[in-house]
């Protein structure tokens, strides 16, 4: 089956009904629909002898496809069956679109075959519907109805105090003055109000006034003339009562109709879920909204007639909150008062609605508590006692102390010291010594723990993680690459470092001051290291015993030692650093350096 169509009522066939059919509760899915309305409020003209026209059907249906409601153009074929089966009328092949589910569909009309005026006499007809070659079960049953004579409709919209249509009649005015009931919408105990320039809805409640006196008896006034009679129309011929269909299945609503009651007898009800709790008649599920209980005053929740215990309301006015009812008093939800303190000794409680909790004072049989009096008594120093602070003072000595303590068998030995009890040798003796042990016999149920190593797993060396220590004393380290170090370095020395050969020698004056031999001579430059002032003065250290020291060049010297190209006048860059004493340095990038032979040792 590709899908199932729910119908709420048989169809019901009729011929130039001027009106709707009345509709049931329930929703009706069949209605009828026929020739063309008359004029409004014109009586209709009787024609004897007129031939019935052809018969018409409205039929509306609910279409599913599996549990999803079904949207779009569909191809369906309609028919009407006799009590035997046999096909009496055929639509042909229409498409329909639907909607939400939902399609409605004319049948007999324009641009189907019409429909034979001699099924109106026939009994047990069927309305048999196929969906796309698939025949939709079961058929559903026609009701037929004959031909009314006479009937009014009203055409066109209605004016004055009304408007709108027949079917959708709305109420703007009473008498020519306004009525107004959708700036406020009215409530329970209102009345239309005439405020001076339409009637609203409003409070008319006071208190009553004084009666006033009965006034004079007005004159009779004259009697209306009788209004015309109008036409009585004919009366028409009694039609044939038609064939009872048969009885349509049962709805499927867990719902019946109690009154004006709704009941549901069995399950659970569900808001906000798909599957209520089966312990619970009505389980409402939501993360964003709450329950809503009945809101009423005081008068109004006192009013309600037979309450019953567990029912529940909101009170809004006096002490607002949940009220409920016991089964003879109303009370609110979250109030009372204790009636009822019991204690168990050394606590004892007095009185009922102010009840007391008392503890009493402490004796050689009962529990309380010890009053200052007694406490002075218990804390003070006899002979024999153990004071808090100094609990050997009052004994003759130490051994009679601990003899006091039941300690008399233990002596003042260091713990490092003390010996090997008999019975701990005993059990030594039969244990296998940490270094180099012997077992014999099959040794069994020892774990990593019991050896110390239940914090260690069976990991290989190379999969052997950082442990915390050592990541901790690493951190202490510096790194091969690019060192960063802290505070004051000491223990390096220079041939650590790969300069050995390098003496640590000054290689700055004051910019603006002239080197003199004795100024500078035992500040530690080497020979032939040249300075140029601010000034211009070039100066050339030439003997690092300091007997020549520092001599300025005067003049322009021929290849001096310029600030801008200091080895323009050596013959290359390694003859440059000879003179200075750097002969073993090269230009290598402080990246590409090598560990030295010494700094190796020393990182080892």
């Amino acid at each position: 089956m590709r899908g199932s169509e729910n119908g709420s009522h048989a169809p019901l066939l009729r011929v130039n009904t001027m009106r709707l059919a009345f509709l049931t509760p329930t929703i009706a899915t069949l209605i009828a629909w026929g020739s063309p309305m008359l004029p409004a409020q014109e009586a209709p003209t009787v024609a004897a002898a007129d031939p019935a026209p052809a018969p018409t059907m409205t039929y509306q249906g609910r279409l599913v496809e599996g549990t999803t409601v079904v949207n779009g153009a569909r191809q369906f074929v309609f028919s009407i069956l006799d009590s035997t089966g046999a096909e009496l009328w055929n639509s042909g092949t229409l498409t329909i679109t639907v909607t939400e589910g939902l399609y409605a569909v004319g049948l007999g009309g324009a641009g189907m075959p019409p429909m034979p005026t001699a099924m109106l006499g026939k009994a047990g007809l069927k309305l048999h519907v196929v969906l796309a070659g698939q025949p939709m079960t079961p058929d559903v049953s026609i009701i037929p109805a004959f031909q009314a004579n006479a009937a009014w409709i009203v055409t066109g919209p209605f004016s004055g105090d009304v408007t709108g249509t027949q079917n959708e009649l709305l109420v703007l005015k009473l008498q020519g003055t306004p009525l107004d009931l959708t700036t406020s919408a009215p409530t329970s105990g209102q009345a239309l109000v005439f405020n001076g320039a339409k009637w609203v809805p409003s409070s008319v409640a006071g208190p009553t006034g004084p009666q006033g006196a009965q006034g004079p008896q007005g004159a009779k006034g004259d009697t209306g003339a009788t209004g015309a009679q109008g036409l009585i129309g004919l009366t028409g011929a009694t039609g044939a009562a038609g064939a009872k269909g048969e009885a349509g299945v049962a709805g499927a609503s867990p719902f019946s109709l109690s009154g004006s009651a709704a009941v549901y007898t069995a399950g659970a009800v569900g808001v906000g879920t798909a599957t209520p709790s089966a312990a619970a008649a009505l389980d409402v599920a939501s993360t964003t909204k709450g329950f809503l209980p009945p809101r009423m005053t005081t008068a109004q929740r006192t009013s309600i007639v037979s309450p019953v215990a567990g029912l529940l309301v909101y009170q809004t006015d006096g002490t607002a909150g949940l009220y409920q009812f016991d089964g003879s008093a109303w009370s609110q939800v979250g109030s009372g008062s204790v009636t009822t303190v019991s204690g168990t000794a050394p606590l004892t409680v007095t009185g009922t609605t102010s009840p007391v909790v008392s503890l009493g004072k402490a004796s050689g049989t009962t529990d309380g508590y010890l009053a200052a009096t007694d406490f002075a008594t218990f804390s003070a120093t006899t002979a024999g006692s153990l004071k808090a602070a100094s609990n050997l003072s009052d004994l003759v000595d130490k051994a009679a102390a601990r003899a006091n303590l039941g300690l008399g068998s233990l002596n003042n030995t260091a713990d490092a010291d003390k010996p090997v009890s008999t019975a701990t040798q005993t059990a030594l003796d039969l244990k296998a010594p940490l270094a180099s042990p012997t077992f014999t016999g099959t040794v069994s149920g020892i774990s990593k723990a019991m050896v110390g190593l239940g914090s260690v797993d069976n990991t290989a060396d190379t999969n052997k993680p950082v442990s915390s220590a050592t990541q901790t004393a690493l951190d202490l380290k510096a790194p091969l690459a690019s060192p960063t170090f802290t505070g004051t370095v000491t223990g390096v020395t220079k041939a650590m470092v790969g300069l050995g050969n390098v003496d640590n020698l000054q290689h700055t004056v004051g910019a603006a001051d002239d080197p003199t031999s004795a100024a500078n001579a035992s500040t530690g430059y080497a020979m032939g290291s040249r300075w140029v002032t601010v000034t211009g003065k070039e100066f050339i250290y030439l003997e690092a015993s300091g007997l020549l020291g520092w001599q300025e060049l005067t003049g322009t010297a021929t290849g001096s030692l310029k600030a801008a190209s200091n080895l323009s006048d050596l013959v290359d860059k390694a003859a440059a650093r000879a003179n200075l004493g750097l002969g073993s340095l090269n230009n290598t990038a402080d990246a590409d350096k090598p560990v030295s032979t010494a700094t190796q040792t020393a990182l080892d």
